[in-house]
């Protein structure tokens, strides 16, 4: 007997290797892999050309990448509180995987996301190795300025 599918909701971290949320995914059940273009969300945040080029290659490779392990990503346009729900229901998936919203208009969409979701939304750290907030500075509180260390 099949299990139910997840929905494995690819944000930035467009790639198979080193994905956590694929990986819990995977661990779920069949996954089906799914990207939506959301150009209202971001609002002033929204990427620009390059970004743009970026993504357009990388869902490209992404694409052949999961078609040779007999996948196929699924691609989709809009607001993603409208569109995952959508999905969801057009996949009969029980769950949502994704990687973990930080930016506040990422994270507001997140929020609004998961209220319209019947079934669990799942973050993971895809691109960041500790969440935010987690490193504190002596006194309990979240670093206000981070140094970048740049060897010569």
């Amino acid at each position: 007997m099949r299990s139910a599918p997840v929905l494995l909701w690819l944000r930035r971290e467009l790639r198979l290797a080193d994905n956590p949320a694929l990986a819990a995914a995977m661990a779920a059940g069949p996954v089906v892999p799914v990207f939506v273009l959301d150009e209202e969300s971001a609002g002033a945040w929204a990427d620009g050309g390059a970004s743009r080029w970026w993504l357009h290659h990388s869902l490209v490779a992404l694409g052949a990448d999961l078609r040779a392990s007999g996948n196929a990503l699924v691609l989709r346009r809009g607001r993603f509180a409208e569109e995952i729900p959508k999905l969801v229901a057009e996949t009969g998936s029980v769950a949502v995987h994704a990687g973990l919203a930080v930016e506040p208009w990422a994270r507001r969409a997140m929020a609004e996301l998961e209220q319209l979701l019947d079934v669990p939304l799942h973050q993971h750290l895809t691109t960041l190795m500790l969440a935010p907030g987690t490193l504190r500075t002596g006194a309990g509180t979240p670093y206000g300025v981070y140094l970048s260390l740049i060897h010569i």
